[in-house]
């Protein structure tokens, strides 16, 4: 006879997970994680640190014994398995399939969630507007970085078929990591060149490459939960971004207006876009372009939206829920789930998410313009991912970011000084640093 105890099994949990389990917890739901790969220890400590680690009812690796760990699920009251980061989605499908689990997403279609290329396969069998896109695989890569002749027959072939400005970027990443505007064919070639085989921030190396026409227009964020096919819109935000040295730099996010025309162009896309890729169960972060012929997706994470929580935050602050909110109750309520959060969120206030940013290099000696910005009026939170005494180089992507600050106020005239005011700082007097 199975434990009556509720559990609930996060696949590689490192992706803002913390706020997840203390969620889970105050609704007597015991959390355990599951690492389906091993990874370097120091880097598993830092994205799952002690702290972290305590608050799960166990821990599990399933590379070591996979047979074993079935059973040990099999003998417990599973109510959900949730993917924990981009690594996990081929194994949280897997898992929950061979455990019989009625609100799991197919096996047969996991890469179509995990792959961009895949993704835009599915868009196109199912109808659903997407952007034109060249797949460079690892035989070809090799190849044309091999064969001087060949790389020019590519180039050739991307000018002529996706036509410049382009963007190149692999299939599995996350955090802008690899994404590059390239404006010519040398600047192609140079992406190519450096992108290839560097490794992410979980350590895997990109084989794989997308060329893909470069969409113009604004970019938007779907945050999204589903259980049993019925998806609930958590939030969309607007991104602001920077192109600098061929990278694409995030600046801000902001939750928009729920009611406006353009929201609702994108919420009734995502909706399509979730059920082409037979997503049907757990959490969605999924990023669009609102384009003159309309939207169009740049990629889906099936998981919660990330950024160190800060993103759930400001949509609490906002509208009094969150993605993670709604991702408990699909799982410990599911019966509830749709008729509470099916209607559109509502905004009290207003507020920004912000990446910092550095252009230099060096020894970071202390953020010395810090105490002014917790003085603004709109200052809410502050996360630091490049500590005193560390090196800190070029804001390049969303993983050498040196952290995040929270703005929130009820008047968006002040939130708008207060946003200008940190600009300010920022340029002038945030960084002290030692240089090399």
């Amino acid at each position: 006879m199975k434990n009556q105890d509720k559990f609930c099994v996060i696949v590689d949990p490192y992706v803002n997970i913390d706020a997840i389990v203390k969620s889970f917890i105050q609704e007597n739901v015991k959390c355990i994680a599951l690492f389906s790969d091993p990874i370097d220890p120091k880097k598993r400590k830092l994205k799952f640190p002690e702290e972290l680690e305590k608050l799960f009812y166990k821990t599990v690796n399933w590379y070591e014994n996979e047979s074993s760990v079935l059973a040990y699920f099999k003998s417990i009251n599973i109510i959900g398995i949730i993917n924990g980061s981009d690594m996990g989605i081929e194994i949280t499908d897997e898992i929950g399939n061979a455990l019989n689990l009625s609100n799991v997403n197919s096996s047969s279609s996991s890469m179509a969630r995990r792959n961009k290329y895949i993704s835009n396969i599915y868009l196109k069998k199912n109808n659903v507007p997407s952007s034109k896109q060249l797949l460079i695989n690892y035989n070809l890569i090799d190849s044309i970085i091999r064969d001087k002749y060949l790389m020019f027959q590519f180039l050739e072939k991307a000018e002529q078929e996706i036509s410049f400005p382009l963007v190149l970027k692999p299939t599995q990443s996350r955090g802008s990591f690899g994404v590059s505007i390239c404006n010519t064919q040398v600047e192609l070639r140079e992406a190519i060149e450096f992108t290839f085989g560097k490794k992410d921030s979980y350590g895997m190396a990109v084989n794989e490459l997308i060329v893909e026409e470069l969409l113009k227009g604004n970019e938007y964020v779907v945050d999204t939960v589903s259980i049993n096919g019925k998806h609930c819109i958590s939030g969309v935000y607007c991104y602001e971004k920077e192109v600098i040295d061929t990278h694409p730099i995030y600046r801000s996010t902001t939750l928009v207006d729920c009611y406006s025309e353009k929201t609702q162009k994108l919420k009734k896309y995502a909706l399509q876009v979730l059920d082409a890729l037979e997503f049907r169960n757990g959490a969605a972060h999924m990023e669009l372009f609102l384009t003159e012929l309309g939207p169009r997706l740049v990629e889906i994470n099936p998981r919660v939206h990330g950024a160190y929580g800060f993103t759930n935050k400001l949509c609490k602050l906002s509208t009094g829920r969150n993605q993670i909110d709604m991702l408990v109750e699909a799982y410990v309520n599911p019966e509830d789930f749709y008729g509470k959060f099916s209607s559109d969120y509502v905004t009290r206030g207003y507020g920004k998410k912000i990446e910092l940013q550095y252009f230099g290099e060096g020894i970071l000696e202390e953020y010395s313009g810090l105490e002014e910005i917790k003085r603004l009026s709109s200052f809410r939170d502050v996360h630091f991912k490049i500590q005193p005494g560390e090196y800190i180089g070029k804001t390049i992507n969303l993983s050498n970011t040196p952290g995040l600050v929270l703005f929130f106020n009820d008047s968006n005239e002040q939130l708008e000084r207060d946003y200008l005011e940190f600009l300010n700082i920022e340029k002038t007097r945030l960084y002290k640093v030692k240089k090399n």
